[in-house]
């Protein structure tokens, strides 16, 4: 599984106009998180991905931009 962390704060800047204290909220991690993944001072781990794709699912708004699955995972969250 690979996190495009640049598309990340693209994702950030277009749904939330740039807030991570917003997108923290509505992805339900820390906005201090988004923001070191955003700008790469951080990895994105399993619970921060999972995260965004449950944000992205409930919200009709495609993630294959930012996250690249394995394809067993892939299978096992569809």
């Amino acid at each position: 599984m690979k996190f495009n962390n640049e598309e990340f704060a693209e994702f950030v800047q277009s749904h939330f106009g740039g807030n991570f204290n917003e997108c923290g909220r509505k992805i339900k991690v820390a906005a201090s998180t988004a923001w070191r993944v955003a700008h790469g001072y951080n990895k994105a781990g399993l619970k921060f991905i999972t995260c965004v794709i449950d944000y992205c699912n409930e919200n009709n708004v495609s993630y294959s931009h930012m996250i690249f699955l394995d394809k067993q995972f892939a299978q096992a969250i569809n």
